[in-house]
């Protein structure tokens, strides 16, 4: 029988963007980690274009002021790769700015 311990891992680091023809198709892709690190995708003009805010507001009620960040690469597989490092550097410095809201996730995972 497997064993169940809790493993702490950053929730970041699993963080999973959809393939780039997820996006060419017209699709938008947003989430969030500790409900206050908010973010979305969207393909606009043959880019990706990038926003994050850190309030638990969806996209749609915030204004521009309420954006922390925002960013385009080319909607390709090496802007795909370059809009992740951005989001990391993002995620990093909101757990810089707001420690009380970037506290690691607990995983339950079977050895």
């Amino acid at each position: 029988m497997a064993e169940e311990k809790l493993v702490i891992r950053d929730r970041f680091l699993q963080f999973d963007i959809p393939p780039v023809n997820f996006f060419t198709q017209g699709n938008c892709y947003s989430g969030s980690s500790h409900s206050y690190f908010r973010y979305k995708v969207r393909p606009i003009d043959g880019c990706f274009v990038c926003d994050v805010w850190h309030n638990p507001k969806a996209f749609d009620c915030i204004s521009e002021d309420d954006l922390e960040a925002t960013e385009r690469f080319p909607l390709n597989e090496d802007g795909r790769t370059e809009m992740l490092g951005w989001f990391e550097k993002r995620f990093a410095e909101f757990k810089e700015k707001y420690p009380e809201y970037a506290e690691k996730d607990y995983v339950r995972v079977k050895f």
